[in-house]
């Protein structure tokens, strides 16, 4: 009883620190003396701050939430559905218009909803036994089917998408001077019609797609509910994207621009466990996925966020008791600001507007001159400047 009671008082604090009376934006005003040469910027967090810190995360698991404890802190109002399906990954590490995969047992070769070819069964041997295959774009419309015995050799050519799978077994395919397995489909897909280009596009099961992705985002070992939440996260995340931003060929990139994936080579066993403990679980909101954002700390304070330019009341600003800050500084010369921005002459002056109730999180950073006054946006700051967020002060010297 002692055990649950304390379980339920920190979900209780969690929740009440996004019920906080919101404060206005305000206006940092830092006076740049004459002979200044240096900004030196003390910040704190790691990436964008919308939605669940996956720092913070970890820590509230070690208070004794449970991952839905920790989701409900994170993105308050949302619901709980389901969903499946398969998700279509572009694959960004395979730079050239071919498919290069390793041959093994069950490795087909078929036309996308056509012939398909067993390759590891093929009368002429050479093809069977051949250590790696191809598909090569021809033109708009048709592709090679090569096979790689001492040099490289055609096995036929063909009109439509070609793609390889092995009968739900990993496929390893060979990019960059790479070689990474995935599960699923490797699909050789136009990037648009009429195009004579290639893209790689990894099409694997929703849950499959989870495996290449939990462990590559947060350590696979830390506190079971800290992962089994970002298994809901990501597959939230996913379902959105695929909903709502799909690229028709293909829906997430497989880096930072949606979430990190590894494919098969990837996984983990903890976070497999994690994934199957939560499976087909997404957080929803109005009956449909959840945008849930995730960063790896927001230093101790969340940022409300936007679904197509528009505020949702699941994406908050407001303390986050569970975020481990963890501070750091840097610096830049006020020459470099001044490459940043010419037009505004000698810089006098440099305000830090910061979000409503959302700490020192920086939405605009303006440079007032003896010439004109510049606003350069928070995140916009953070890119030019190299920072590991826009949650962030200034001091000149």
């Amino acid at each position: 009883m002692i055990g649950l009671t304390r379980r339920a008082l920190l979900s209780l604090v969690a929740l009440l620190c996004l019920t906080l009376a919101p404060t206005p934006a305000q206006a940092a005003e830092i006076p740049v003396p004459a002979g200044a040469t240096t900004l030196t910027i003390a910040g704190q967090g790691h990436g964008h701050g919308h939605g669940m810190s996956q720092y913070g995360a970890a820590a509230a698991a070690r208070h004794g939430l449970r991952y839905r404890q920790i989701l409900r802190h994170y993105y308050p109002g949302t619901g709980w559905g389901r969903s499946g399906g398969r998700m279509k990954v572009l694959l960004t590490a395979d730079t050239t218009p071919d498919v290069v995969v390793v041959n093994r047992k069950g490795l087909r070769a078929h036309v996308a909803g056509g012939r398909t070819w067993k390759l590891w069964k093929l009368a002429r041997k050479a093809a069977r036994t051949a250590t790696r295959w191809r598909i090569v774009p021809l033109d708009a419309t048709r592709s090679a089917l090569d096979y790689r015995k001492r040099g490289w050799h055609r096995f036929t050519v063909v009109a439509g998408t070609l793609e390889f799978s092995a009968g739900g077994q990993p496929i390893t395919l060979v990019a960059g001077g790479r070689r990474t397995a995935y599960r699923g489909t490797l699909r050789a897909a136009s990037p648009a019609p009429g195009s004579i280009d290639r893209d790689t596009v990894n099409i694997v099961s929703l849950e499959a797609y989870l495996r290449g992705v939990v462990p590559r985002e947060v350590p696979a070992l830390w506190p079971t509910h800290a992962v089994r939440a970002q298994a809901v996260a990501a597959r939230s995340y996913a379902a959105y994207e695929r909903q709502y931003d799909s690229y028709g060929y293909f829906d997430v990139y497989d880096t930072t621009q949606d979430q990190v994936y590894g494919g098969r080579s990837a996984e983990h066993p903890a976070a497999t466990r994690a994934i199957r403990a939560t499976r087909g679980q997404v957080l929803t909101y109005a009956g449909a996925p959840a945008f849930t954002q995730f960063s790896a700390s927001n230093g101790g304070w969340m940022l409300a966020g936007e679904v197509k330019e528009r505020p949702v009341p699941y994406l908050v600003s407001g303390p986050d008791r569970f975020d481990p800050v963890r501070r750091w500084s840097t610096s830049v010369t006020l020459a470099w600001l001044r490459s940043v921005a010419p037009s505004a002459g000698t810089i006098q002056g440099i305000d830090l507007v910061t979000y409503p109730n959302a700490g020192p999180w920086v939405d605009d950073v303006v440079v007032r001159g003896s010439k004109d006054t510049v606003t350069i946006d928070g995140e916009r700051f953070r890119s030019l400047a190299g920072l590991k967020s826009a949650s962030f002060r200034l001091t000149v010297s």
